[in-house]
């Protein structure tokens, strides 16, 4: 028994076994593509295996030395996803291999080997790119000057990327809008015709003439407009009537410059260069710009220039940061500003009241004792300009005192804390009875008119037409109304 059950093992061995490997490309080991390894840019592998139909416990066991698999850790599977990259083949060998364990009769069988030598169309990397002699670097940027003129292109000192097993290689070039030349040369260089000023990419693919994968080199070709141009001189430009002056700019490789004016500002001649001379068509602003170029194109524009034919003018005047009033109750400082155009200067004085300002161009610090009467006057090289007066009261004081009260002899007498009140804030006084009834209204035109002492900051209401009782004194100082409760007797 034990001598048949031999002799049918010996049977079964001598049966043909053998495992072959195929794909379903039109190459499978020799000359491929290289892969990316990407889930869809595998080469698929079979292992078609012939031994007895007995066979059980059948394992297939892949490699790929020089290449990997896809999806990783996958092997024991009689199908083999595998991919092979764009390396030399000499120096980076690469195989495919499946080794096939069974077993016949519950007995386990010598392995099946099988191995085959893959080779890929392997196209090398396009390591350098000088342009007229100068190297740039892959993904890199390169100027070029403005004008047309001859690019010279030239990749790996003149040499064909390296391939393996060799094949002519086709070169595929793209350029600058507007440039001129090749767009395929079977060697590693192209000549190429600049246009003026165009910039933009300049890439090259290499491919070899048997297949598909390629190499590339680009590098971004820039051309160098203009700088940003700025003028100088002074800001703001004053011109005074029909008179002329000049204005001048720079801008790093600029050739040309276009002035632009705007309101009341005029271009009497130099237009296109660096230096204008400049007017104005009447009195007011107006400003310039200027826009640098040259023969790649323009560069960026200067920012407004303003210039002012005349004396100045005020725009506005705060105290403060709030609108001016008459007058403007303040600590000490009170902050005054004048808003204006056109002015080099302003001049600022106290005119009446006890206090000092510190002034600051146009704006002044004013520091009231009491009151103070600020006069802030505008100047430019044409003359004195617009002027603003500032009355500024110290918080917490009072602008005035009244007495006697109660009113003895029929006589009333208001104090100003500065003539300045007197003359030119107040602008009524009036007495009103218990229901709100004006009973008298002091003639102020009057009293100014018979006013004989320039000093004097105080007034006398005579009462003698109001009987005994109580009434109100109403003051209206310049944009206030200040009432006082006061007896008659």
């Amino acid at each position: 028994m034990k001598k048949i059950l031999f002799l049918s093992l010996l049977c079964l061995k001598a049966l043909a076994q053998s495992v072959t490997i195929t794909c379903g490309e039109p190459a499978c080991f020799s000359n491929i593509e290289p892969k990316t390894g990407s889930i869809s840019s595998y080469t698929v592998y079979t292992a078609n295996l012939s031994v007895s139909s007995t066979a059980t416990d059948i394992t297939y066991e892949w490699d790929s030395p020089g290449g990997d698999v896809m999806p990783p850790g996958v092997k024991n599977l009689q199908v083999y996803n595998a991919w092979f990259p764009n390396t030399s083949n000499s120096s980076s060998p690469k195989k495919i291999k499946v080794t096939v364990n069974y077993k016949l009769g519950g007995v386990a069988q010598t392995a099946i080997v099988k191995e085959e030598t893959v080779t890929v169309k392997h196209i090398g990397a396009i390591n350098t790119m000088k342009l007229n002699g100068a190297s740039v670097s892959n993904g890199g940027s390169h100027s070029i000057s403005c004008g047309s003129q001859t690019v010279n292109v030239v990749l790996n000192g003149g040499s064909d990327v390296v391939t393996d097993p060799y094949s002519g290689v086709t070169y595929t070039w793209q350029y600058p809008s507007g440039w001129s030349g090749s767009t395929s040369t079977s060697s590693p260089s192209v000549s190429l015709t600049a246009n003026t000023g165009s910039a933009g990419l300049l890439k090259v693919t290499a491919k070899r003439n048997d297949g598909t994968t390629t190499q590339t080199f680009q590098v971004n070709i820039t051309r160098p407009t203009a700088g940003t141009a700025s003028i100088s001189g002074a800001n703001p430009l004053i011109l005074c009537g029909s008179g002329t002056t000049t204005l001048s700019a720079s801008a790093t490789g600029a050739s040309t410059y276009t002035w632009t004016p705007s309101g009341t500002a005029s271009i009497i001649s130099g237009q296109g260069t660096s230096s204008v001379t400049i007017g104005a068509s009447s009195d007011g602003g107006g400003s310039f710009t200027v826009t640098p170029s040259n023969t790649c194109g323009d560069g960026t524009t200067s920012s407004p220039h303003p210039i002012w034919r005349g004396t100045p003018k005020i725009t506005n005047a705060t105290v403060d940061g709030g609108s001016l009033q008459y007058p403007n109750y303040v600590g000490s400082p009170g902050i005054l500003q004048l808003y204006t155009n056109g002015t080099t200067g302003t001049n600022w004085s106290v005119i009446n009241g006890t206090g000092y300002v510190s002034p600051l161009g146009t704006t002044c610090y004013g520091y009231p004792n009491t009151f103070i009467r600020v006069y802030g006057q505008t100047y430019n090289s044409c003359g004195n300009g617009e002027d603003r007066t500032f009355y500024l009261q110290l918080s917490g004081s009072s602008m005035y005192k009244v007495g006697p009260n109660p009113v003895k002899e029929h006589s009333l007498n208001i104090e100003f804390a500065d003539q300045a009140i007197l003359s030119e804030l107040l602008k009524e006084v009036t007495i009103f009875n218990g229901n709100n009834e004006k009973v008298l209204a002091f003639d102020l035109k009057k009293e100014a008119a018979n006013r004989t002492d320039t000093q004097k900051k105080d007034i006398t209401v005579n009462t003698s037409d109001l009987k005994t009782g109580i009434y109100y004194l109403q003051l209206n100082i310049g944009d206030n109304i200040y009432k006082e409760r006061i007896l008659i007797e």
